[in-house]
């Protein structure tokens, strides 16, 4: 029997001019920046309990990582919870939380990423993570005119 693989979570706030439904909405939506399944080479995704997704990223022409999961929980406007495996969390189903609030006239974002490995491969989700939520904040900022 080979010793469990160490995990680790990351967890990021942002606060995003939009409402919870107009950020759960954006957060599904593949033709838009700042979502997972934006400018994936290959896109299977139909968000419903139960369903799964796939998608590869575009690196290279010809090239790029598949990551894949399953839909656990759709609460419109409050949460979107899934699996989600790639080959930067070596083999390991992490699960990725996004819980929405309404803060004013704004929303505050927090996106969980859990059991992920506790390396570099693991760590460099909180890049991807911040970048795609600050493309989410720029385009839902633009459309209210902030």
């Amino acid at each position: 029997m080979t010793p469990k693989e160490k995990t680790m979570t990351i967890t990021l706030n942002r606060t995003i001019p939009a409402s919870p439904a107009e950020v759960y909405d954006a957060w599904l939506d593949p033709e838009k920046p700042g979502t997972p399944w934006h400018r994936a080479s290959k896109l299977i995704v139909n968000p419903k309990v139960g369903s799964l997704f796939h998608f590869t990223t575009a690196k290279d022409p010809g090239a790029g990582w598949p990551h894949y999961g399953l839909f656990t929980t759709l609460e419109r406007p409050a949460k979107i919870e899934y699996t989600w495996m790639s080959p930067f969390t070596h083999g390991l189903e992490s699960v990725v939380t996004v819980e929405l609030q309404k803060q004013g006239d704004d929303t505050l974002l927090q996106l969980r990423h859990a059991n992920l490995p506790d390396d570099e491969d693991g760590r460099s989700h909180d890049a991807g993570w911040s970048s795609l939520i600050g493309q989410l904040v720029e385009r839902l900022g633009a459309q209210r005119g902030k």
